[in-house]
């Protein structure tokens, strides 16, 4: 089917998706978490401190997100936001404008991640997802310029912007410029000067890490005043945070990486990731098959798996292994859409050969095992428990903040 012919069913496969997302999100909402509401309570009161910024913010804007009631509000907005975000991005990068790009976002509609983004509400991650993909749907000329304060906000946020999503935003940019560069040496120039959007964030990372970690009463005193101005019971180990120093924190997951458990983990739970993150991966391989020359190819692949693949920077530094995994396959699909949709690539084709064929073949072989089973989701938390919860909260009208 040519692509002009295509387009008219888009729609179709649109609702489609739209449908498999909601199911997903059906199966992974609850009410936020007691470590995420915990987290949003920090503010700059007692002078600037990491992950303050969004708890000042609801601060000037007059928030009572130490009420449990009022934070369940804002975390819902903040999964709408991003579920704004993500329908905003695929009509702006016209994601469902070919059968493999349509069949790929079935498959990521599909997977555990929508799950874990709905399990994930109150956590910074869906806001800050949903910056960057605000970033990306933003005019060419426009971009650098919010990557840059993107980067810097996002990281007095949470400090995992700088390793998660700043690279995605930065993508388009570094992309342009070797696509004007008329040889090597002058991309490796124009990705040098991309690079240096990058500094200001890193800068204020580096910044918070190497500033000496909060004393245990210290830790204490915080967690006295934050406890001060909720209505629920924080969460004390949100506070070692503060009291481990970079250095710690990597001796830490260091240990964890030999204990067989937690390896095993990974392991397990790699499978539900790999196998959708390699499709999208040899889909842009594909779409630079006709790019030329080499070095220009070459390039524009190492930066789309950059910058698809820096989420899983995260397993060295924090034991969230399916929220880094879900994070990647997110960054993975951006990245591919991105890429697909540069000017300087060719349109996608149905008559791509064999390869197209076979990414689409497995792109829908693995919608239904996604739906149906979903082990490192369900060894986390099972599927509608958190539905149920949410029901009966608004039934109620009284919500209790899960542990967990």
């Amino acid at each position: 089917m040519p692509e002009h012919s295509f387009r008219k069913t888009a729609p179709a496969w649109a609702a489609a998706a739209l449908c498999l997302a909601i199911f997903n999100v059906a199966k992974g909402v609850r009410p936020p978490s007691n470590w995420a509401a915990t987290q949003a309570q920090i503010d700059y009161s007692l002078g600037v401190i990491k992950r303050g910024l969004f708890g000042q913010i609801g601060r000037w804007l007059g928030l009572e997100i130490g009420r449990y009631e009022v934070f369940v509000g804002v975390s819902a907005g903040g999964l709408l936001a991003f579920l704004a975000a993500l329908a905003t991005f695929c009509w702006r990068f016209r994601v469902f404008g070919d059968r493999t790009s349509s069949l790929l976002a079935l498959a990521f509609s599909a997977s555990f991640a929508m799950a874990c983004f709905a399990h994930l509400v109150g956590y910074f991650d869906l806001l800050l997802g949903a910056m960057a993909l605000a970033v990306l749907c933003l005019p060419p000329g426009a971009r650098p310029f919010a990557a840059l304060l993107g980067g810097c906000l996002g990281v007095l946020v949470h400090e995992m912007y700088l390793f998660v999503f700043l690279p995605l935003t930065l993508l388009p940019v570094a992309l342009a410029a070797i696509e004007r560069a008329a040889s090597l040496r002058r991309a490796v120039g124009r990705l040098m000067l991309v690079a240096l959007l990058a500094v200001p964030a890193l800068s204020i990372v580096l910044a918070l890490a190497l500033r000496p970690p909060l004393d245990p009463q210290q830790a204490l005193h915080l967690q006295e005043f934050v406890a001060s101005r909720t209505d629920f019971p924080v969460r004390p180990d949100f506070f070692l945070v503060f009291e481990r120093s970079s250095q710690a924190n990597l001796e830490i997951m260091a240990g964890l990486f030999s204990e067989r458990d937690f390896l095993m983990r990974q392991v397990s739970t790699a499978f539900e990731i790999l196998p959708l993150v390699a499709l999208f991966a040899w889909a842009a391989w594909l779409r630079l098959s006709s790019v030329a020359p080499a070095w220009r190819r070459t390039l524009a692949a190492c930066l789309t798996a950059g910058a698809g693949l820096s989420p899983l920077i995260m397993h060295g530094l924090g034991w969230d292994v399916l929220r880094w995994n879900a994070l990647a396959l997110l960054t993975s699909a951006a990245a591919y859409f991105v890429l697909d949709r540069r000017p300087a690539n060719h349109p996608s084709q149905e008559s791509a050969g064999l390869q197209a064929r076979a990414i689409q073949v497995l792109a829908a072989l693995s919608i239904p095992p996604s739906l149906l089973f979903s082990y490192g989701f369900m060894h986390w938390y099972w599927p509608f428990k958190g539905l149920h919860e949410v029901l009966r909260s608004l039934q109620e009208g009284a919500w209790v903040a899960p542990e967990l």
